[in-house]
């Protein structure tokens, strides 16, 4: 857990960049990590085996997402593919990259 600058790239041309993005701890589960997206809580699930995130299928305003990617050893790095898809059917497909602060 801990404060992350990073950026999303999606294949429609879309992005954003984080200045200040925050994963945190669920106190009574280690394995979910939880963040903000679209101003709305979501999570992953961490398996420190496989230096492994997935993001399940969650609804996050009005589209939904999920996801899948990796941490390095030392949690300075988060990367993961996520694909959101929007009520009307639509689905963007993009990447989002995190480095620790």
């Amino acid at each position: 857990s801990g404060l992350y600058t990073g950026t999303s790239i999606c294949r429609d041309g879309d992005g954003l960049i984080f200045g200040e993005f925050i994963f945190f701890e669920d106190p009574n589960d280690k394995s979910k990590l939880f963040f903000y997206w679209n101003k709305q809580l979501a999570y992953g699930v961490i398996n420190c085996n496989k230096n492994s995130i997935t993001i399940p299928v969650q609804r996050v305003g009005n589209f939904k997402i999920h996801g899948q990617g990796y941490l390095d050893n030392n949690y300075k790095l988060i990367n993961f593919d996520y694909t959101e898809t929007y009520d009307n059917g639509d689905t963007v497909s993009c990447n989002a990259h995190f480095i620790k602060k």
